[in-house]
């Protein structure tokens, strides 16, 4: 059997959202702050994007990965709308270095727990969606 290590990929992720997101003719997509994790509190945008990697099984050469994304926006039709589109931006990411497809898109679902995770920017309470999809990641040979 070889020794195949899989580099962490929410990096390659975030990279990805951010060069790919900014869209003229869509405004939901601009002036989104896409990290691995929220920001502290004094650093909160109206449109946040986090993207966690919550672990996967190996295939062979190959790891099957979880990944989760959490949206905030302010408003619900916008929260829809960018997680939407984030989902088509993802569909169309894998190029093989290292993410070889994506796919088991499940969600956007809007997260309406009112007792945890409220943000509040200006008065303004943002909504919060929530999507997953599994990244098939292709390892490398030590």
């Amino acid at each position: 059997m070889r020794n195949i290590i899989f580099a962490p990929i929410t990096g390659d992720i975030v990279i990805y959202l951010r060069n790919n997101l900014p869209d003229a003719e869509r405004d939901y997509t601009t002036a989104v702050l896409v990290r691995a994790q929220l920001p502290s509190a004094s650093s909160y945008q109206e449109r946040m994007v986090s993207v966690r990697d919550d672990g996967g099984r190996d295939e062979g050469p190959l790891s099957r990965r979880s990944i989760s994304v959490n949206v905030w926006a302010e408003s619900r039709g916008t929260a829809d709308l960018l997680s939407q589109y984030l989902i088509a931006l993802l569909r169309s990411m894998p190029n093989g270095s290292p993410i070889v497809w994506t796919e088991t898109f499940s969600g956007p679902f809007e997260v309406i727990d009112q007792n945890t995770g409220k943000i509040d920017i200006d008065d303004v309470t943002l909504s919060q969606y929530f999507f997953t999809f599994e990244a098939l990641q292709r390892g490398e040979n030590l």
